[in-house]
């Protein structure tokens, strides 16, 4: 076995979508002929009666995508309707190679077996961890992690003087 020249081994640009246009830069790209990743994960997003689960870029304004082959141009994709532009360093195009896709495309697939447990793993909503609520009636207070469960999260905050045991969705809290 050969090992591969810096020419036959394949890489994934990125490309810098317009605001809210991945998915249309996804189309068109592949209408192009182009491999096109779009990472999507799972959010859960609080409404005023219960939780809902929609999909995200993992990425938010960006896709990545490579030539179907050697001779493929990137030219094309400056001009491709919803890509702003290629992603640059310099003059050399940011790339990404096959392994890196490949941990990328394992994390999205441990987030999509079960959407409540991933997201309070990627905000690191852990015990002790100093937390603000950005959904409910108490949107803005900070408050401190004190026990984790798949479905809530309690968290102690500091109401008029006196430390309060509120029990909350992950959806509704980041990290401060």
């Amino acid at each position: 076995m050969t090992a591969k020249t810096a020419s036959e081994i394949r890489v994934w640009y990125v490309a810098q979508t317009k605001p809210r246009h991945e998915h249309i830069a996804e189309l068109n790209l592949t209408r192009q002929r182009y491999e096109v990743i779009l990472p999507l994960i799972p959010r859960l997003r609080n409404s005023r009666t219960r939780l809902l689960e929609n999909e995200e870029p993992l990425f938010p304004g960006y896709v990545f995508f490579r030539p179907e082959h050697s001779e493929h141009s990137l030219w094309p994709v400056r001009s491709t309707v919803g890509v702003a532009r290629i992603v640059r360093f310099g003059l050399e195009y940011a790339h990404l190679r096959e392994s890196v896709m490949s941990e990328i495309m394992s994390f999205v697939q441990s987030h999509l077996s079960d959407p409540v447990e991933a997201t309070r793993r990627s905000k690191r909503l852990d015990i002790g961890a100093t937390v603000r609520i950005t959904g409910g009636p108490m949107v803005g207070l900070e408050g401190l992690v004190s026990k984790v469960a798949s479905d809530r999260i309690i968290v102690l905050i500091e109401i008029m003087g006196r430390e309060q045991k509120i029990a909350m969705s992950p959806a509704t809290l980041e990290r401060a």
